[in-house]
């Protein structure tokens, strides 16, 4: 307290704090007598803290059961967001998305996931709040910090539609649900009932809401306790993957989720923080060296959840068949007004869910719903997507989405991990970012196609038969049905190559046992980076659980995995990998 009353102006050794440098001491100064008096309050215990915030009350009379293992306080503010439209509509989209087609009890909802975030968030700010350690959270934070980070985490998937993640990974710029909820929490005029809650109820301004939500905790030109309570929603050990890692895992039946002690690691949180080269600070939601083994926790629990569920091979498939669809009807990223158009457009399309609009943009319209197969699994929201995606994608998307929902999911052609084929599979990775573009993407898995059912269509099944004696399962006619499907443009090959998911830009941050002596803290902060199973798990995520796959309709899959060997589907990959390279530079030209 006496470093922050010097405004700034700390020059002598002893007039700093906790190792903080000037420039945080000057942002964090106190504007007037009140402030000081609450800090000495909340120092000596006197402060009202759950009289100001009873949500943070775990004796509240109301309770609501957030989670598997979360009550809270059911209040009054609470029970009216809950029931503000744009955040009921969140109770019809599911969370796993496709997944249910793999996994049956994978049902629950991101309204669900929402309150268990909420609930987590609930559980840092108290365990934030009695840090033992560190003061530094409860000095700096009021009672309307932690409310705007209560109605954040609540809040922090409102713009979410049905199969948000699927599509974003086909093209982020233009289906970023997170713009989406940046959108809802900054228009008070389409969204009034929402901010009318937040502003009378919360006393909380929904731009401030948004403002913790959008930080970047690595630029350090934003505000320090806006990136501070950013890392208790979006860090690697933030109370989204708090919920998820443990409710994904329990809906399952997989008991990866189970091996994170969340009452350990909420035990010893703590605020870490480091100084930069321009004697400024990261800072962000830490824990303890006793809250090491929990954390890294987390970071398996998500990589084996991605190895078994997110990523399975299944999942992988639909996505393939999903993105195939959706870039055929992306305009090029060289059409700029085109392209931002159709962000623009689709951006309208799910707002007006949002708003529950009955009107629709034509294209964007359900006005003659689809003839589609019925997948009952699917949610409403996740159905409402993929109708709008079969209604303006090509003959060929449209196949797609409708083999995709009748459950006949392309098959496994080539498999390529980096712990088998480092070289092929650091080979496939490069092609995927030389064609990162998603039409170059889109045109090399066509001329692969091509490329293979030239050389399917050139065998003679009498003649090989000796040779491989499987073909004898093969029809002459079917051979035929290949060839006319490549003249009728359908698709019969995919290629799936995924990009890191590294989960979090902000590394996680422990204080060592030298740093926590007496209940004091003292010298510097260690990253957790030195951890052989945290670095292994983060850094080399993708190499660890990526896998580069061939997938094929599922009807001639025998074809091409009896007629087309390994090597010549490697060598198929390169020439079209050549010849789409001779035709951009002639494009380029």
């Amino acid at each position: 307290m006496g470093a922050r009353l010097l405004d700034g102006e700390n020059a002598k050794a002893d007039e700093y704090a906790l190792d903080l440098p000037r420039s945080a001491l000057a942002e964090l100064k106190y504007n007037n007598l009140t402030e000081v008096i609450d800090d000495f309050k909340k120092l000596t215990g006197e402060y009202p803290l759950k009289a100001e915030l009873p949500e943070l009350d775990d004796y509240h009379p109301n309770k609501i059961q957030c989670s598997y293992s979360r009550v809270c306080a059911f209040t009054r503010r609470l029970e009216n967001t809950l029931a503000v439209s744009v955040v009921r509509r969140l109770g019809e989209i599911s969370q796993l998305g496709l997944i249910v087609l793999i996994y049956p009890t994978a049902t629950h909802t991101r309204l669900e996931h929402s309150l268990g975030v909420y609930a987590t968030a609930v559980s840092y700010c108290n365990a934030l709040w009695n840090d033992p350690i560190n003061p530094l959270f409860k000095q700096l934070m009021t009672p309307a910090h932690l409310r705007t980070l209560l109605c954040a985490a609540l809040c922090h998937d409102i713009g979410q539609y049905g199969l948000a993640h699927d599509f974003e990974e086909a093209k982020k710029s233009v289906f970023d649900h997170t713009r989406l909820t940046i959108k809802v929490l900054t228009d008070g005029v389409v969204y009034k009932s929402l901010h009318d809650v937040l502003k009378n109820e919360w006393k909380v301004d929904p731009q401030k809401v948004a403002n913790i939500l959008a930080t970047n905790p690595n630029n350090l030109d934003q505000p320090i306790t806006d990136r501070l309570l950013h890392t208790v929603i979006d860090s690697p050990i933030d109370a989204d993957k708090g919920d998820y890692l443990v409710r994904d895992s329990r809906k399952l039946g997989l008991s990866y989720g189970e091996g994170i002690d969340l009452e350990r690691l909420v035990s010893c949180l703590t605020v870490t923080f480091r100084k930069e080269d321009d004697n400024r600070i990261f800072i962000s939601a830490g824990v303890t060296e006793k809250g090491k083994i929990a954390a890294e926790a987390f970071g398996f629990a998500r990589y084996a959840l991605f190895g078994s569920v997110y990523w399975h091979h299944t999942s992988r498939a639909m996505k393939s068949m999903l993105h195939y669809a959706i870039w055929e009807i992306l305009p090029s990223e060289s059409d700029i007004s085109a392209h931002m158009e159709f962000s623009r457009k689709f951006e309208d399309f799910v707002l007006n869910k949002l708003q529950e609009k009955k009107e629709e943009q034509q294209d964007f319209d359900f006005m003659t719903p689809p003839k589609l197969p019925y997948a009952a699994q699917l949610s409403q929201g996740d159905q409402q997507i993929l109708k709008w995606l079969h209604r303006i994608t090509t003959d060929a998307g449209k196949d797609l989405i409708s083999l995709m929902l009748s459950r006949q999911v392309f098959k496994r052609l080539m498999v390529v991990s980096h712990a088998k084929e480092p070289d092929l599979w650091l080979e496939l990775k490069n092609i995927r970012n030389l064609f990162i573009n998603f039409k170059d993407f889109l045109d090399f898995q066509k001329i692969f196609q091509r490329m293979l059912i030239q050389e399917i269509t050139s065998i003679n099944l009498d003649e090989i038969l000796d040779q491989i004696p499987m073909a004898s399962v093969l029809k002459k006619s079917e051979i035929e049905e290949i060839k006319a499907m490549q003249g009728l443009k359908k698709v019969l090959v995919t290629i799936d190559i995924p990009f890191a998911r590294p989960g979090t830009t902000v590394p996680l941050q422990y204080l060592s046992e030298e740093r926590v002596k007496g209940k004091r803290l003292i010298g510097k902060v260690a990253s957790l980076e030195d951890s052989i199973v945290w670095q292994a798990i983060s850094t080399r995520f993708v190499e660890s659980v990526g896998k580069a796959r061939i997938f094929v309709h599922p009807k001639y899959a025998k074809y091409f995995e009896i007629l087309i060997p390994h090597e010549n589907l490697v060598r198929k990959l390169r020439a079209a990998e050549e010849e789409l390279k001779i035709e951009i530079a002639r494009r380029n030209k």
